[in-house]
């Protein structure tokens, strides 16, 4: 099964830099399960940069349109911008040039960026730890995904798309019983996530526990998941 896909789509939040703040867009990550994120985009710490806010909110601004136009090198040129303004201090840059990367299959690169992000506000918000952990996820590191899913969860317990990041993790590595707990949680969280249905029923399958599987393949398929629909033809 492919591990979902961390994507961003433009909304509201604030950006300080210095004593000024600005209303400039938020990342949401949105899994192909339906999984959705919202956090705020870091801020930047320094009185120094506020002369140049105006600067960072265009190349912000300009990074996020070529995200939805799938220009992640252009992305990441307007992310390098960001840095250049406030390279001390700028969690800002590192987490939109890790998404970029991600999305480049340069999940190396992403790592590097986001564990940047990380070092400057180790504890502000959960996204880097989850776009590391996907990306951790994507080279078989999965203990590493593990860790980070984890780290995301302490953060924001009611942050989906850390739950199910940990439950594929644990899937991977064997552990079922652990990944239909978190499973459980993701649902919990979102009623409607006919992928975590898939999966937990393909946990339960793997415990022999076939009635388990079929009953959440049904509802996965009854919320519009074709493998399940296959699945309960083939097995239930």
């Amino acid at each position: 099964m492919n591990h979902k896909k961390v994507a961003i789509t433009a909304a509201l939040t604030l950006l300080t830099i210095g004593p000024t703040t600005l209303s400039i867009g938020t990342i949401k990550t949105v899994s192909a399960t339906s999984t959705a994120l919202f956090v705020f985009i870091p801020k930047i710490h320094a009185e120094s940069y506020s002369s140049n806010a105006e600067d960072l909110k265009d190349y912000i601004d300009r990074a996020y349109k070529k995200y939805n136009n799938e220009d992640y090198k252009g992305m990441i040129n307007e992310a390098n911008k960001v840095i250049e303004i406030a390279p001390i201090d700028n969690k800002a840059g590192y987490v939109i040039r890790a998404e970029a990367k991600y999305n480049l299959k340069d999940y190396k690169g992403s790592i590097k960026d986001s564990t940047k992000a990380i070092e400057i506000e180790p504890d502000s918000d959960c996204f880097p730890y989850v776009l590391r952990g996907e990306a951790r996820f994507m080279i078989n590191n999965y203990k590493g995904a593990i860790k980070d899913a984890t780290k995301a969860i302490q953060i924001n317990p009611k942050n989906t798309a850390a739950w199910e990041l940990r439950a594929d993790a644990k899937h991977i590595n064997k552990d079922y019983k652990g990944a239909i707990k978190d499973f459980n949680m993701v649902i919990r969280l979102d009623r409607e996530n006919s992928n975590a249905y898939a999966k937990r029923g393909n946990a339960k399958e793997f415990l022999d526990d076939l009635n388990g599987a079929c009953t959440d393949w049904r509802k996965a398929a009854e919320l519009g998941d074709k493998d399940s629909k296959k699945w309960i033809q083939d097995q239930c």
